[in-house]
């Protein structure tokens, strides 16, 4: 779907200013809110340049086809206690506390702090959470409202509509139809919506209150003519659909220039927690088409939420700052663009207070009772995360850069792309909690069990993060990844973390190509690897093109650690010169790991610290090795640590033993099998060269 302002029926002529509505700095909160509100109302161009702060008080909700500008010295700020986002789009959604809606004499109260509903507004109310009166929910007309509370027609027992932990789902609504309007025919729904302003891309929100739930859900246009649009189905049947629907919807929104401040300090700290996303700066729901380009921060939720936007891109100059997460997509999102613009290491790398804990979030929370992040919930179905693309992030003291957390059926499908990666860490943050440049966990009762297709990282990650535990690339929890690819990028490993580092994820396969690797600007002992695998399952690790960072004298300790578990993985080398303290390592010995080794073309190491290529515990390891296995002497596996099982098979003479070395290679820890071939370097039993196993002996070839 383009996003191109060409193409959003908006921008002739003038643009409208806020100012000529009656804004200015140092005016009233009441008065800015109204004038903004005002020049943005009917869409297009609309500018604000003045120099100064505009202080607002409530929301200003933002029809589609807008494009608002703000001047360079031009700050939006949020009044104190006004505990609002400052911008919305026109037909947005909110999850609500069923204990915010109190009945008397058949008139619902809403009790919602500088809500931003208006009388007539058509609201979808649905139960989400928990069990709350079903009564309250259905499809409603705002009657009456006052600066903290909205009112509707309900018809049933006064008093409040459940508790605290329990929620409603509320959804601005566009149009309703009679379900005739709505027909089913192999797969394809076609809407009878005369006059409509739809185009395929766009992503609308269907709802019903009746039994036509098949018809329900969110849908991507796929085509349109004058008097209807169609989009594709597998449940839906055949026929028409019954009762009342409803859709909502909206479309290419731009904001860009100036600050956005939600002023942190003043807002949210008096809210409920059920009420905490109220703190958001802005907030955006199911926007189909949207361009960032400002500073937004000062919120102690989130910067910019998402829910179910879809086609969004934040661009080189959006930033986030004063915030817990500087923009979090929640519930799902299809083809968001991540493209900040880095101008130096004076932009990022420089100590100060925390800006965030994420710098950006995906996240698709699923309700369960109980849990701390039910009010964080997206209003609508939860989907899919696709086309996702972090181009570029640039990141000043964060304790994440990138976090995915969900659960498998709010998956991450197709490829994850992630660009460069410029960040400062958290200096204050202590070695016991994890610092990541991508964290990908499962992060509370409601986001377990995290599932992605591809995560593909192309750099570079310059993360500098001597004081960090963990990985720079984390993966923990009971999710799953169908393939980690790293490619062409600067590795590097610190004190007390790793470049990738997995505890209880099912990876089907991590591959590093054409990378270089060093142990972070330490000298002395080597630090961190590059993939360790604690209480994990991954099927296969394969590393091509792998190089030493010469640019340093720092080394990583080990290419792979593996510990917790008994690992079954295959390790695939190819094209390979560097030097670590060990080159594959399981630390605590006992694991009782099978592992199998495959080398191929050239394969160089030389150990930093007098250990082994194969520096390992009890388990069974097999090694597989052409002539282009290169090591030095007696170098090639550790014995003496629990009770190791070796099967080495190298074809070359570049990796030399000493088969008559009784205490090592001549111990029963060398098992070898008919066919097995190895080079020894040391006269005895055994003569110098090239052996082979054949009948239960050594032979010279």
């Amino acid at each position: 779907m383009s996003v191109e302002w060409s193409q959003m029926g908006g921008g002739a002529g003038m643009p409208t200013t806020a100012e000529s509505k009656g804004a200015a700095p140092g005016g009233s909160a009441a008065g800015n809110l109204a004038a903004i509100q005002a020049a943005t109302s009917a869409g297009g161009e609309v500018s604000i340049y003045g120099v100064g702060r505009f202080i607002v008080k409530g929301t200003i909700r933002l029809p589609s086809n807008t494009r608002l500008t703000l001047g360079a010295d031009t700050e939006i700020y949020r009044e104190t206690n006004s505990a609002a986002p400052v911008f919305t789009n026109r037909y947005f959604s909110e999850l609500l506390p069923a204990d915010m809606f109190v009945r008397t004499s058949n008139v619902m109260v809403v009790n919602e702090i500088n809500h931003a509903y208006v009388i007539g507004d058509l609201v979808f109310i649905s139960v989400y959470g928990g069990a709350p009166d079903a009564t309250a929910a259905g499809f409603v007309t705002v009657t009456a409202t006052s600066v903290n509370a909205w009112y509707y027609a309900s018809v049933g027992t006064n008093g409040a509509a459940g508790t605290s932990d329990q929620y409603y789902s509320v959804i601005q609504i566009r149009r309703s139809f009679a379900g005739a309007a709505f027909v089913a025919a192999s797969n394809v729904v076609t809407v009878t919506d005369a006059g409509h302003d739809l185009r395929p891309g766009v992503q609308v929100y269907v709802g019903t209150a009746g039994t036509s739930t098949a018809f329900a859900g969110l849908v991507e246009v796929s085509r349109v003519d004058a008097s209807t649009w169609s989009y594709n189905t597998t449940a839906a049947g055949t026929g028409a659909a019954t009762g009342t629907l409803v859709i909502s919807y909206d479309y290419n929104i731009r904001i860009t220039g100036g600050t956005i401040d939600g002023n942190a300090v003043n807002n949210g700290g008096t809210l409920p927690g059920n009420q905490a996303m109220r703190a958001c700066t802005t907030t955006f729901s199911n926007v189909s088409g949207m361009e960032i380009d400002s500073a937004i921060g000062g919120s102690q939720m989130r910067g910019i939420n998402f829910f179910n936007c879809s086609y969004v891109k934040l661009g080189n100059h959006w930033r986030d700052f004063d915030t817990l997460v500087g923009a979090q997509f929640e519930g799902g999102a299809t083809g968001v663009i991540v493209d900040q613009l880095d101008i130096g290491s004076a932009q990022w790398d420089r100590a100060g207070a925390q800006q965030s804990d994420d710098h950006v979030a995906f996240t698709g929370v699923k309700y369960v009772a109980g849990s701390g992040y039910n009010n964080t919930c997206s209003p609508y179905p939860r989907t899919v995360f696709r086309e996702i693309d972090v181009r570029n992030i640039v990141i000043s003291n964060a304790r994440n850069g990138i976090k995915m957390s969900s659960d498998s059926s709010c998956p991450f499908t197709g490829v994850f792309k992630v660009g460069a990666i410029y960040a400062h860490n958290l200096d204050t943050t202590s070695l016991v909690q994890p610092v990541c440049a991508i964290n990908f966990v499962d992060d509370g009762a409601g986001l377990v069990g995290t599932t992605a297709d591809v995560i593909l990282v192309d750099g570079p990650i310059k993360f500098p993060s001597p004081t960090m535990t963990g990985g720079v690339l984390s993966f923990v929890g009971v999710g799953s990844v169908q393939d980690i690819i790293v490619r062409g990028t600067a590795i590097q490993a610190w004190d007390t973390q790793d470049f990738i580092f997995v505890n209880g994820v099912t990876i089907k396969h991590i591959g590093l190509y054409n990378n270089s690797y060093t142990g972070g600007a330490l000298t002395g002992t080597p630090k961190g690897t590059a993939i360790h695998l604690q209480t994990a399952t991954v099927a296969e690790i394969a590393v091509r093109g792998a190089r030493d960072d010469l640019s340093t004298t720092a080394r990583l300790s080990a290419l792979v650690k593996l510990e917790n578990a008994a690992h079954t993985t295959d390790i695939v080398l190819e094209d390979m010169n560097m030097s670590t303290g060990s080159f594959i390592t399981t630390p605590n010995y006992a694991v009782g790991c099978n592992i199998r080794i495959f080398c191929s073309g050239l394969v160089k190491w030389r150990s930093t610290s007098g250990n082994n290529f194969l520096q390992m515990g009890t388990g069974t390891y097999t090694l597989f090795a052409g002539p282009g296995l290169d090591l030095a002497a007696n170098t090639m596996a550790l014995f003496g640590y629990g009770s190791p099982v070796y099967r080495l098979h190298v074809t070359g003479t570049n990796a030399p033993v000493n088969l008559n070395d009784a205490p090592t290679y001549g111990s029963a820890a060398l098992v070898p099998t008919n066919g097995d071939e190895l080079y020894n370097n040391t006269a005895g039993t055994i003569a110098i060269g090239r052996q082979v196993r054949r009948a239960g002996a050594w032979t010279a070839l």
